[in-house]
């Protein structure tokens, strides 16, 4: 919800007496029918009433006439309060139109960019994230033009809008851009603590860091943000609900006894635009507790009538939590085979996964390390990577490589991230010279087994299994004899570990190496 264009006479320490009192005034105002009285007196306390008494504010605004009303009254009556209130007014505001005729109540430049700004919003809200980052680039293009006006309220404009653009590019998947624009309402917002924009753009800050492993850098955002105001607003209960969202992240990844008890108190309604946070917090700490059943039923309810643009960190977080969750159940990927690198960094986890499980280990090995040298993510998933890359060396059988498992120690150390070690086997773990907390001295991942590398010809030949053709049959469409194709399959029972073609079809199809055909 965003706020309304402030006054620069409001200030936010207008006292309780004061407002109390120009609350008496607008009512008596509307009471003798007096509009001009009522809109002069709202447009000089509409700050500190949007502040503070929220409520009444909405009150005072019904009988605001929109014909003769003041740009930011009509944008606080119309569309800032009530951004929220229904899925009607979130799809008008996704459709209407964001240019205002020249000569209306909607022609300065800020509360245009309002109207742009809103329009992102209501497209996010929609979960057509697409076009919020179309409206997006708009909003930005808008902000650079009228950055050089410098109006008394532009920094508030400013921060409220980087704040929004945050969100928008973390909801679609890039956290780098997120993080850069919390930073640009930080600075838009120097010293001004008005509506608890810098408060709230520090702690989206510390989720987005808290999600990545920055766990120093996000502790140290939530305590910046306690030292900031706590606005008595509309706001207070988001920013509570998003401090204890970083917090549980942040306890997640700890492994801290707490975490239990906060991912308990997250409030889901209030968090729902961060809903896939709520769901990774949720999803990781059932996976590093040893409950990867239920992580698949999370993520099931979590997704069901939701969009998942590609892309989006709701379906890099479905994705993560679903191919985890299936590697410790022994279930095969279901993600192709395909190169980690052109995914985001939680998509080409399970990717790696996926090359370890399928294809030849030394590729899986070089996919891994280079997600773990890759720049610009975040400690969680390069310890992840790291882990993995002892994982696919063990798989190739190659010896441990110190300089990984080092970076892996130093990594943990650094940030106090143990997390990633409850959900690897104990042959990876112990690698690792790092003392790990007592709690985590069984790993709730079981050993893979071990890798199975067939030759192009053995393949061709476990795919013609998987049909129901006679051996002659595959033979005459090999072009090779009957005894070639027998010798052949004896060969390929016992690379794979089974002693018939039942049992070869079912290992094949769990290690995702054929796929039965439908049947009729």
């Amino acid at each position: 919800m965003f706020m309304p264009t402030p006054q620069p006479e409001a200030t936010p320490s207008t006292s309780a007496e004061v407002l109390s009192t120009l609350i008496e005034q607008v009512d008596a105002a509307w009471q003798r029918d007096d509009a001009a009285t009522a809109v002069r007196l709202l447009s000089a306390g509409l700050w500190p009433l949007f502040l503070d008494r929220p409520a009444e504010l909405r009150r005072l605004l019904v009988p605001v006439p929109e014909d003769a009303a003041p740009p930011a009254l009509l944008l606080a009556k119309r569309f800032a309060l009530p951004v929220l209130d229904s899925p009607a007014r979130i799809r008008l505001l996704a459709t209407r139109p964001m240019d205002a005729a020249p000569g209306s109540h909607l022609d300065a430049p800020t509360d245009q960019g309002w109207r742009v700004a809103q329009r992102m919003i209501a497209h996010r809200l929609r979960g057509e994230l697409d076009e919020a980052r179309d409206v997006a680039q708009r909003l930005r293009q808008h902000i650079e033009a009228e950055s050089a006006l410098e109006p008394a309220h532009l920094p508030q404009f400013l921060a409220a809008a980087y704040s929004q653009l945050g969100t928008t590019e973390l909801l679609a998947g890039d956290t780098a851009a997120a993080l850069a624009d919390y930073r640009a309402a930080l600075a838009a917002t120097d010293g001004d603590a008005e509506l608890g924009i810098r408060r709230d753009a520090l702690i989206k800050q510390a989720c987005v860091l808290a999600m990545e492993g920055r766990l120093r850098d996000a502790e140290a955002a939530l305590a910046r943000a306690e030292a900031e105001r706590q606005p008595n607003n509309a706001y207070a209960d988001r920013i509570r609900a998003r401090t204890r969202l970083a917090r549980a992240l942040i306890a997640v990844e700890r492994m801290d006894e707490s975490a239990p008890q906060v991912l308990a108190s997250l409030d889901r309604d209030v968090l729902f635009e961060f809903w896939p946070l709520v769901v990774l917090a949720e999803g990781r700490w059932r996976l590093a507790t040893g409950n990867p059943a239920s992580v698949m039923d999370l993520v099931d309810a979590e997704t069901e009538n939701r969009q998942l643009p590609a892309g989006s960190l709701g379906l890099c977080v479905a994705t993560f939590l679903r191919e985890k969750a299936g590697e410790m159940l022994g279930m095969p990927p279901t993600m192709p085979v395909r190169d980690p690198a052109s995914l985001p960094a939680l998509c080409a986890l399970g990717a790696v996964r996926a090359l370890i499980t399928r294809a030849d280990p030394l590729v899986a090995v070089h996919a891994a390390r280079s997600l773990a040298q890759r720049r610009g993510i975040g400690p969680s998933v390069r310890l992840e990577a790291l882990l993995l890359t002892s994982l696919a060396l063990q798989r190739a059988g190659l010896p441990a490589e110190d300089r990984i498992s080092g970076a892996a120690a130093a990594l943990a150390r650094d940030e106090g991230l143990w997390r990633p070690f409850a959900v690897v086997p104990a042959t990876v773990r112990d690698e690792v010279p790092l003392d790990l907390p007592p709690h985590l001295a069984h790993s709730a991942v079981p050993a893979p087994p071990p890798a199975v590398i067939l030759t192009p010809r053995e393949q061709e030949v476990l795919t013609a299994l998987a049909n129901p053709d006679s051996l002659a049959q595959i033979a005459a469409r090999l072009h090779v004899s009957v005894n070639t194709i027998k010798s052949q399959v004896r060969s390929l029972y016992r690379r794979m570990g089974v002693s018939s073609r039942h049992e070869a079809i079912a290992e094949a199809t769990r290690l995702g190496l054929v796929s039965l055909p439908p049947t009729a």
